[in-house]
């Protein structure tokens, strides 16, 4: 899907931000139940997850210049807003890379695995599907598509929460026009975070088990 195809779209909600920018949702799609088929609540309410590791973005775009480091920090950052405790990042990626398993000397290092060695409750996935900045000079837009789910190490197999969503993030022509493109491109991360963010239910520390 182009960018043009992405604002041909019908945008069932739109937000605007402090500096002016717009934000399009093109599409929510949830990937994981809130709640169990009989109304009782999902894994994620029961477990109430406090320390979170956010791994580094994946990026299935095949754009290749998309902000992943930036989108990275900003959900970390992001996720203190919805009452949970990430884990620093810095911190967290040393750990792992002084992991000694065949994963990681492949360089890929397994969820469960990465849990334990960081005593994460869960583990924040995200891939870029789609990118497109093609009118990011000219008016400020960028098109993006991405996929999140929150899993427990324990239990990879069955997500906490996911969902995938669209937006168009306007910055605005005069905006393209005064910023470079990091810093541009680095806006529009920060919005795409904070949309992803709002499907997230905020951690409610009250109804988190006891040990």
């Amino acid at each position: 899907m182009t960018a043009v195809a992405l604002v041909a779209a019908i945008a069932f909600g739109c937000r605007s931000t402090d500096d002016g920018s717009r934000v399009d949702a093109v599409f929510d799609q949830p990937l994981v139940a809130a709640a169990n088929e009989d109304g009782s609540p999902g894994a994620l309410e029961l477990l109430q997850p406090a320390d979170v590791f956010v791994v580094p973005v994946s990026d299935q775009s095949a754009a290749f210049a998309a902000p992943l480091a930036s989108l990275r920090t900003a959900l970390y950052e992001g996720l203190a807003d919805r009452l949970y405790s990430p884990l620093d990042l810095e911190w967290a990626d040393t750990r792992l890379s002084e992991l000694s398993t065949e994963a990681q000397e492949s360089g890929l290092v397994g969820i469960a695995e990465a849990g334990a060695a960081l005593s994460a409750d869960a583990m924040l996935e995200v891939r870029l599907l789609y990118w497109d900045e093609g009118a990011l000079e000219s008016d400020g837009r960028v098109g993006a598509r991405l996929e999140a789910r929150l899993v427990d190490p324990n239990r990879i197999e069955e997500p906490l929460w996911g969902y995938r969503i669209g937006r168009v993030v306007e910055l605005g022509a005069a905006a393209s026009k005064r910023a470079t493109r990091d810093v541009l491109v680095e806006r529009v991360a920060g919005e795409l975070a904070r949309e992803l963010l709002a499907l997230l239910p905020a951690r409610d520390a009250r109804r988190a088990p006891r040990d």
